[in-house]
C-alpha cells in the first residue's frame, strides 16, 4: 500500500494546540488493525489514530479530528479506507493514502465503541453505548437501519467473512447476538457465559464463532448453536487459515490453540497484568496484543518477541518540573522523566510501589515520590537509588512538598495528618493531627516558615513549619475547600471550593480580594513564579489575572480532563497533564501571539 509521504513532526506540530510548544506521550491505545496487505498499521489512540509503516515500525502519520477518546479503528476491504469510532459519538472514514477525513457520521447518541466493514466493503456497522447497533452506505454516508442491540453498551460487531451473518456482543447481557447481515434480522442468540462478553470473531471458514469474557472463551458451531470448546482467556482471535485460535488473558498470558482438538499449542508470555488487544498479521506470520501501552509483535514461527510500539501510557494524574526546568517528571504507573528541550524521554522509572505523587527538591539533587502503600521514598534524582524510605502514615499519600531550602519534607495523607521529615536523614520531625483533612494541596511560604493546609472545619490552617502550630486560620464557610496554594511572594491564597469558585484571599487580613467565576471541574491551583497570574485546570487550563481575577487566556488541547499543572520555575513554561494520558507544554511567553 502506498501512501503520501508525511514529515511526521510537521503532523505533530499542525496537530498542536495553539500555545502549545509540544505533545510529550501518544495517549493511550484502545485498537488497532493492519491493512489488509498488511503493511500499515493503524491504531486507535486517545489523542487521534497513529499509522505505521509495518516493516521499519516508522511512524507515517497522525490522524486527528475526534473530540474524544478513539474507541474502534478498522480498514476497508481494499485498504483504502480506515473507519474510526470515538467516544465524542461520531464515526470518521478516512482515506488511508492521504490522511484526510471524507467522511463524519453523527447519528449516534453515545460513546461509539466498535466499528467494522462489510467483507464487500460497501456496509459499516457500528456499535455504541446507546445500545444500538447501526449499519451504514459507506459511499454515501447514509445511514440504512438501525438495529436495538443488548440492554448495554454493544462492545464488539463483526461480520462473519462470507457476509452473510453478522454478531454482536455486550458488555452486561453476556450473549452473543446472530443476525442476517443484509437485512439485520436477528436469528439466534449464544448464551453460556457468565460474565460480560468484550471480544467476538469469526473464523475465516464462517464456520466457528468465539466469544472472550472474563470468564473464559467459548467456540460456537454456527450451524447447529453449540459449544465445541471453551478455552482460558477473554481477548480472541482465529488466525488467517482458521486452524488456530489465540487467547489473550488477564494475566498477560497469549495462549494459541488447536481449533480441531482444542489442545494448546504455544504459550506466549508478556510482562504485563493483562491483554486487551490481540489480532494475526493478515499473512498469520505475527501475532499482536496491546496492553494498552505497549504492543508488541510476536512471531509465530519463532515464538519471539520481534518488535515493541512503545510511547503509550497510562493516564498522566502528577507532573512536576526540575528547578532548573530542563526536565518534567511526570507520573502515570512509571515515572518518566522527560528533556524538555527535545521533547525525548529521557528516563523511565518503575516502582515496586503504586505511586501517587511525586516531587523535586530545591537544588533538583533529590526527587522523592509517595505511594498508596502509606510510604514515601526519596531518591537520587540521579541514580534513583532509594536514600530513605519514610514511614508513619497509616494510609496513602496525596501530596507531597519540600521546603524552599529542601531540608524539610511535609507529606499529607488521607489519614488526616501532615508529617514532616528531616530530608537528609529521613528523621521523622513531627506530625499535624488538629483538624486536619485528607490533604490533596500543601504549600509552603516563600521563606518556608508557612505550610499553608485545609483544615477539616472548613477552615484554611497557617502551621508555623518550626513549632508545628496553627498561626493563623482563615474561615471559608459556607464552602468546602477542595484546594489551596500560597503565592511566591506569600502576599496571597488561593482556594478553590466545590462549587468550582476560586477565591483569592490577601494572607494579611484573611479577607477575600478576588473571585474568579466557576472554572468547571477545577481542583489543582498553581502560581506564576512571579505571583502575577494563577493557573487552574478541569475540563481545560484557564490563566487568570490576580490582581483583577480576570481570564488572561484558556488554554484547550486535552481530550477530557485535565488533572495536575505545573510552572516551569521560569515561569515561561506551563506543563498539563490529564485523562488523554499526554502531557502539553504551553508557552506562556507568547500567549498574546495565539
Amino acid at each position: 500500500m502506498e501512501i503520501k509521504e508525511h514529515s511526521l513532526e510537521q503532523h505533530k506540530e499542525r496537530y498542536l494546540p495553539d500555545g502549545a510548544i509540544t505533545r510529550l506521550g501518544k495517549g493511550w491505545v484502545y485498537d488497532f488493525d493492519y491493512s489488509p496487505d498488511g503493511t500499515v498499521f493503524a491504531v486507535a489512540s486517545t489523542i487521534g489514530i497513529w499509522i505505521y509503516d509495518v516493516n521499519t515500525g516508522k511512524e507515517l502519520n497522525l490522524l486527528t479530528g475526534h473530540t474524544g477518546f478513539l474507541k474502534s479503528v478498522d480498514f476497508s476491504p481494499d485498504g483504502k479506507t480506515l473507519a474510526s469510532g470515538s467516544d465524542d459519538t461520531s464515526i470518521r472514514l478516512w482515506d488511508v493514502a492521504t490522511g484526510e477525513c471524507k467522511l463524519v457520521l453523527n447519528e449516534h447518541k453515545d460513546e461509539v465503541y466498535t466499528v467494522k466493514f462489510s467483507p464487500d466493503g460497501q456496509t459499516l456497522a457500528s456499535g455504541s453505548r446507546d445500545e444500538l447497533i447501526y449499519f451504514w452506505d459507506v459511499n454515501t454516508g447514509k445511514l440504512l437501519r438501525t438495529v436495538a442491540g443488548h440492554v448495554d453498551a454493544v462492545t464488539n460487531v463483526v461480520y462473519a467473512p462470507n457476509g452473510e451473518l453478522f454478531a454482536s456482543c455486550g458488555r452486561e447481557d453476556r450473549n452473543v447476538s446472530l443476525r442476517n447481515a443484509q437485512t439485520g434480522e436477528f436469528l439466534q442468540m449464544l448464551t453460556g457465559h457468565a460474565d460480560g462478553v468484550i471480544h467476538i470473531a469469526f473464523s475465516p471458514d464462517s464456520q466457528l464463532l468465539a466469544s472472550g469474557s472474563r470468564d473464559k472463551t467459548i467456540v460456537w458451531d454456527i450451524q447447529t448453536s453449540e459449544q465445541t470448546g471453551t478455552y482460558k482467556g477473554d481477548v480472541v482471535a482465529f488466525s488467517p487459515d482458521g486452524f488456530t485460535l489465540a487467547t489473550g488473558s488477564e494475566d498477560g498470558t497469549i495462549r494459541t490453540w488447536n481449533v480441531k482438538n482444542g489442545e494448546l499449542q504455544n504459550t506466549f508470555n508478556t510482562t504485563w497484568e493483562d491483554i486487551y488487544i490481540l489480532k494475526y498479521s493478515p499473512d498469520g506470520d505475527m501475532l499482536t496484543s496491546s496492553n494498552g501501552v505497549e504492543i508488541q509483535f510476536w512471531d509465530i514461527r519463532t515464538e519471539k518477541l520481534v518488535n515493541t510500539i512503545s510511547g503509550y501510557s497510562q493516564i498522566v494524574n502528577a507532573i512536576t518540573f526540575s528547578p532548573d526546568g530542563q526536565t518534567l517528571a511526570s507520573k502515570d504507573d512509571i515515572i518518566r522523566f522527560w528533556n524538555i528541550s527535545t521533547g525525548k524521554l529521557k528516563q523511565t522509572f518503575i516502582p515496586e510501589k503504586s505511586v501517587t505523587e511525586i516531587a523535586y527538591s530545591p537544588d533538583g539533587n533529590t526527587f522523592a515520590y509517595g505511594t498508596h502503600e502509606n510510604t514515601i521514598l526519596i531518591c537520587d534524582v540521579n541514580t534513583l537509588e532509594e536514600r530513605f524510605t519514610l514511614k508513619g502514615h497509616t494510609k496513602g499519600i496525596l501530596s507531597l512538598e519540600f521546603s524552599p531550602d529542601g531540608g524539610t519534607l511535609a507529606s499529607g495523607s488521607s489519614d488526616n495528618t501532615i508529617r514532616f521529615w528531616n530530608t537528609n536523614t529521613g528523621e521523622h520531625l513531627r506530625t499535624l493531627r488538629k483538624e486536619i483533612e485528607g490533604q490533596r494541596s500543601i504549600s509552603f511560604s516563600a521563606d518556608g516558615q508557612l505550610l499553608v493546609c485545609v483544615g477539616s472545619n472548613r477552615e484554611i490552617h497557617l502551621i508555623d513549619v518550626a513549632t508545628g502550630e496553627v498561626q493563623e486560620s482563615i474561615d471559608t464557610e459556607p464552602h468546602h475547600i477542595y484546594s489551596v496554594v500560597i503565592s511566591p511572594d506569600g502576599k496571597t491564597l488561593a482556594t478553590v471550593n466545590e462549587y468550582d469558585v476560586i477565591h483569592l484571599w490577601d494572607v494579611a487580613t484573611g479577607e477575600v480580594i478576588q473571585t474568579i467565576q466557576r472554572d468547571w471541574g477545577s481542583e489543582n491551583l498553581v502560581f506564576s513564579a512571579d505571583s502575577q497570574t494563577l493557573a487552574s485546570c478541569g475540563w481545560d487550563v484557564n490563566l487568570w489575572d490576580t490582581n483583577t481575577g480576570k481570564s488572561i487566556k484558556t488554554l484547550n488541547g486535552h481530550i477530557d480532563s485535565v488533572f495536575d499543572i505545573a510552572f516551569s520555575h521560569d515561569g515561561r513554561t506551563l506543563a498539563s497533564c490529564g485523562r488523554d494520558s499526554t502531557v502539553i507544554l504551553w508557552d506562556i511567553e507568547n500567549l498574546d501571539d495565539y
